[in-house]
């Protein structure tokens, strides 16, 4: 069979697309990396869902107005709750100076730190946004729940710090 010279540009132009898909195909998204790390913490797999969220990070490089970047940020906190509370503390104060969060960040991160048991972190990430979201009664509840944790380990240095902020 002969080929055409239209056959043979047709043919290499369809290899191109094939080479360049394949290429293509082995660097995950900032949004394929960030779905693997939530997959990773519903399995409680923080050092997994640390490494998706750090990989996010680096595919979006300094493309910070990209709703991934919010979700890859939080995500890497809520890992850190799990796996370095004062490290979550610090990276979620630098996040919040510039970050556009709201009431619900600062509860959903306060409570993670009170389920891994880091009730003076999640104390300080709670008070940070009682002071920027007053009237919040989410981040009251997280609060009371952060009372009932230091109430019932004995741990004075929250008592003492829940009694500054008004919950005892």
């Amino acid at each position: 069979m002969k080929t055409t010279k239209i056959q043979s540009t047709l043919l290499v132009a369809a290899l191109g697309l094939t080479l360049g898909f394949a290429s293509c195909a082995g660097e995950a998204s900032a949004t394929d990396l960030n779905n693997q790390g939530e997959s990773a913490l519903q399995s409680q797999d923080y050092d997994g869902a640390k490494a998706n969220f750090e990989g996010a990070l680096a595919a979006l490089g300094d493309d910070t107005a990209s709703a991934d970047y919010k979700t890859a940020q939080l995500g890497l906190i809520e890992c850190l709750a799990h796996l370095d509370a004062s490290g979550c503390v610090e990276a979620f104060e630098a996040f919040a100076e510039n970050g556009n969060l709201v009431a619900k960040d600062y509860s959903y991160i306060a409570g993670q730190l009170a389920s891994a048991n880091s009730v003076i972190e999640g104390i300080n990430i709670a008070a940070a946004g009682i002071g920027a979201f007053p009237d919040d009664k989410g981040l009251d509840a997280v609060l009371n729940t952060l009372n009932e944790k230091a109430k019932s380990s004995g741990n004075a240095e929250a008592i003492s710090a829940l009694a500054g902020l008004g919950y005892l």
